[in-house]
């Protein structure tokens, strides 16, 4: 039996060490693996796609959030014009605009920027009619605050829109009572020289409505021209029957007054009347009359007649006429005795303005345009000093 060698055994060395603890590093040292921490984390395939997918929806998201903010601003808007209206009411009046001149005021506006030019856009539009007090005075002038009327605009509340001040803040206005008066219906004179006698109205007489003073100041001034405010009728779209010598008989014809009134609260009515015509033959006739007597007519019950005369000239010279031959001659022949007439006014007894002539004429002659124009001064004396 053969031994198998026996193996010394190993012997392990042992070493002995002491751990001693790394001093602190560096700051640069710490940063710089933080930094890199950072990218590996922030730059990784999975952190990139997440931050670029929150991207895409919050970019737009605070676009518009800025837009909004943008837009909602509340800024301040001057120099907006604003008209005001004329207007009327049911109580049988109309409210006149005197100041500011042309009815427009600039005002003020602040609100949202996405608002203010919409704002900006409707208050320039359109025409606004101030609001009053229906107690106040007809016929006075009255100041009315206009800022607060325009804020109580359904379309500026809405929009959030405040009009902060305006140029002037308060508007002056006036409450015109709407009256009326009857005036007679005439044919206009360059009309009647195409008539060979007064036309007749049916009715005579209409009723003109509208703004006191409107219709005082047109008065006035056909007073001023030695008139009187009539109706006129437009005979102008029946010039085929006015060059027609004989008897027509025209329907509807349009009145208008003799002074042109451009108000929209004034009417007539009726607004039509029918007229009975007779055109005189176009061949006239004209002739000079040496003179015509003057005659004075006096206005109805009026007390100062009985106590004073009126002196003028008994007659006017040279008052030139035109008619057919057969008028003409009766003229002529003295048939017919011609008149001026005018009408005594006792407004002013110490200087009494000269008065319009009327001239009384046979059917279908009429002076000249310039003696059409004469007037004819006058005084007065009382008629207790007249021999008896």
């Amino acid at each position: 039996m053969r031994e198998t060698p026996t193996q010394s055994p190993k012997i392990i060395e042992t070493v002995d060490y002491t751990y001693v603890p790394a001093g602190p590093r560096p700051f640069r040292t710490r940063l710089a693996w933080a930094v890199r921490a950072w990218g590996r984390h922030t730059f990784s395939r999975d952190s990139f796609t997440s931050s670029l997918r929150s991207l895409l929806w919050v970019a737009p998201l605070t676009l518009l959030i800025w837009v909004y903010a943008e837009r909602e601003q509340v800024v301040p808007m001057k120099g907006v014009a604003v008209s005001l209206a004329t207007r009327s009411t049911d109580a049988g009046r109309v409210i006149r605009v005197l100041a500011p001149a042309g009815g427009t005021l600039s005002v003020e506006l602040e609100g949202p920027q996405a608002e203010l030019e919409q704002a900006k856009d409707y208050l320039e539009s359109t025409k606004f009619a101030v609001q009053v007090d229906q107690n106040l005075s007809p016929g006075e002038e009255h100041a009315v605050p206009i800022i607060p009327q325009l804020n109580r605009l359904p379309r500026i509340k809405s929009k959030g829109v405040t009009v902060t001040g305006g140029e002037p803040a308060d508007v002056t206005v006036m409450i015109d009572p709407i009256k009326e008066w009857v005036l007679e219906v005439r044919a206009r004179p360059e009309d009647k020289k195409t008539l060979s006698g007064p036309p007749v109205f049916t009715p005579n007489k209409v009723r003109l409505s509208g703004p006191q003073s409107v219709v005082e100041r047109a008065m006035a001034q056909a007073a001023a021209q030695g008139q009187t405010l009539v109706g006129y009728v437009n005979l102008d779209p029946f010039k085929q029957q006015l060059a027609e010598p004989g008897k027509h008989v025209l329907p509807s014809v349009a009145v208008a007054t003799s002074i042109k009134l451009d108000d929209p609260n004034v009417t007539i009515a009726p607004a039509v009347v029918s007229a009975d015509i007779q055109v005189t033959d176009k061949a006239e006739k004209s002739v000079v009359l040496p003179y015509v007597r003057v005659l004075a007519a006096y206005p109805p019950d009026v007390q100062k007649a009985d106590q004073l005369k009126p002196v003028y000239e008994s007659t006017i010279p040279n008052v030139t006429v035109s008619g057919s031959d057969q008028q003409i001659e009766l003229l002529q022949d003295q048939k017919f005795i011609p008149a001026a007439i005018f009408e005594v006014r006792f407004d002013d007894i110490e200087n009494p303005a000269p008065a319009s002539l009327i001239f009384q004429l046979p059917p279908g002659v009429h002076v000249s345009d310039q003696d059409a124009q004469r007037k004819i001064t006058y005084t007065f004396k009382p008629r207790t000093a007249e021999p008896q």
